[in-house]
């Protein structure tokens, strides 16, 4: 789940996780937050504290969009980072311009020696996909589906979607098939 600082640094926000966790039967271990970039985590002086509580009770801390917003180099000094999820800003320019292959690649360099899970985001040709050892996501592995038939689990027959399409008085439901 998506977290600005402020709100993680909350007083009860941790507890409050834990007791939604409780009550739906869920190990810590099925939650990752991450700390959107939105906000300096730097402004927040207890969040190395409360980040290595999480961790300790199996909850992976992520930094979101690093290399956008607040997301950035000095955070990841003092705070204990599960994972860090690259902003698809970085990755725009490779591999075409070796410059930003240098950085892109000295950062992952970074990120393998502090021993953080990567996830790179953005990824949307096959060269941007040749990272070895990192999570990837972007529209290169999978396009986003939309429309009623794409929903897992809804049964819709076509003939009932027609009933229900004239019953609207024209408007219909957006069909990316």
């Amino acid at each position: 789940m998506n977290v600005p600082p402020s709100i993680a640094a909350m007083p009860g926000f941790a507890d409050s996780v834990q007791a939604v966790c409780d009550a739906h039967g869920l190990g810590a271990d099925c939650i990752e937050i991450e700390l959107s970039e939105s906000e300096d985590l730097m402004r927040f002086p207890s969040m190395p504290a409360l980040v290595q509580r999480f961790r300790d009770k199996g909850v992976n801390i992520a930094m979101d969009d690093f290399s956008t917003g607040y997301a950035c180099l000095a955070a990841l000094g003092p705070i204990d980072f599960g994972t860090v999820k690259i902003a698809k800003e970085l990755l725009a320019d490779t591999p075409r311009c070796p410059s930003a292959c240098m950085v892109f690649s000295s950062v992952l360099a970074l990120l393998e020696r502090l021993q953080v899970s990567v996830v790179v985001e953005g990824v949307e040709t096959p060269a941007q996909a040749q990272w070895p050892n990192v999570l990837a996501q972007g529209f290169f592995l999978a396009r986003r589906a939309f429309g009623i038939d794409k929903v897992p689990g809804a049964r819709i027959s076509k003939a009932r979607r027609a009933s229900a399409n004239r019953a609207h008085h024209g408007i219909r439901l957006a069909n990316a098939a």
